[in-house]
């Protein structure tokens, strides 16, 4: 991984997201992609999604729903208030290197 944005920078949770990825190399047949996120106060990483990434790509895109900053899984559930600034983590796998990008979460 080299490289990982989203857009919009912004959202609800439950709110489309895509995450623009670029890879630092020509993937083989069979790559995967886990995007992962974690807050700055919980380091603890929660996949969000796993996605085929097609052979030979250098760059991915993978649409993925903001997940809710406090309590909550890739929908955006759970109890408590949501909101704050999250951590999106790509990775290939079985690599230990992750590219990451920022997501506010806004409060409903």
């Amino acid at each position: 991984m080299s490289l990982i944005t989203v857009t919009p920078t912004s959202a609800f949770p439950g709110d489309q997201v895509v995450a623009n990825i670029s890879l630092t190399s020509p993937v083989p047949a069979g790559t995967t992609v886990e995007l992962s996120w974690a807050t700055q106060n919980n380091p603890t990483q929660t996949i969000l999604t796993v996605a085929s990434v097609p052979s030979g790509a250098t760059v991915t895109s993978i649409n993925f729903f903001a997940p809710s900053a406090f309590g909550g899984g890739g929908g955006g559930g759970g109890g408590g208030p949501s909101g704050g600034m999250i951590l999106i983590f790509a990775r290939t796998a079985n690599s230990a290197q992750y590219a990451s990008a920022s997501l506010q979460v806004q409060h409903p």
